[in-house]
């Protein structure tokens, strides 16, 4: 029983990352109406931005001390990064297609969504030099900070990752519902989501709003 409750702990921890990508996507998808391909290869550019970041900053280096502050970096950088590439995506490729049929657009998703995936295949990202085909080049995330069990019930652990995980994608959760029923924008958002033609008569700056809404999907 202990097992099956631990997994369920685990399933928990990992689950709250694909929440918060989900939630991302669908505030994408209820403004535009759009699916975006592309959306889980932003996050992984997110991945990418998180590793180089740590790695600039020493994290991977022997006798690393593990600072608050630099984690925060990792995290927030890789954040300000997803979100300045959505905002790309969205002003460069999707905005200039959005009067198309919706098909042009489906088509453009998946094709940023490839340029991506393997774009970054490519060994230069890892200092290789190039070869063809590229081919594997395995590399691990840095640790942070160090996996401690604080809390043991019924012989079923909960690390500082599970909690920091749950207390994390909580917290981004409220913040982006504050933000969609309490602000300006967030009325401006479910405008635009309903009838953008009428929310851009009522002078909402629409094109504004679906690039913000992607920047914030994204990151």
């Amino acid at each position: 029983m202990s097992e099956f409750l631990q997994h369920i702990v685990n399933g928990v921890s990992v689950g709250t990352n694909y929440a918060l990508i989900a939630l991302g996507y669908t505030m994408v998808y209820g403004v535009l109406k759009l699916i975006n391909f592309a959306h889980g290869d932003v996050y992984m550019v997110g991945a990418f931005a998180g590793y180089f970041i740590a790695h600039a900053l020493g994290v991977a280096a022997e006798g690393y001390e593990p600072s608050l502050f630099n984690t925060l970096l990792v995290f927030v950088g890789s954040m300000g990064i997803c979100a300045a590439l959505g905002y790309a995506i969205e002003r460069l490729a999707y905005r200039p297609l959005r009067d198309r049929p919706r098909l042009t657009s489906l088509i453009t998703a998946i094709g940023i969504s490839f340029l991506l995936e393997y774009g970054f295949q490519l060994p230069a990202w890892a200092g290789l030099p190039i070869e063809f085909p590229p081919g594997p080049s395995p590399r691990f995330f840095p640790e942070l900070f160090p996996r401690v069990v604080w809390l043991e019930v019924w012989e079923v652990a909960f690390s500082n990752y599970d909690v920091i995980a749950l207390g994390t994608a909580l917290v981004l959760m409220l913040g982006l519902q504050f933000i969609v029923y309490r602000t300006k924008f967030g009325v401006a958002m479910r405008a635009v989501s309903f009838d953008p033609n009428s929310a851009a008569l009522m002078g909402i700056p629409v094109d504004r709003v679906i690039s913000i809404t992607f920047a914030l999907g994204s990151a």
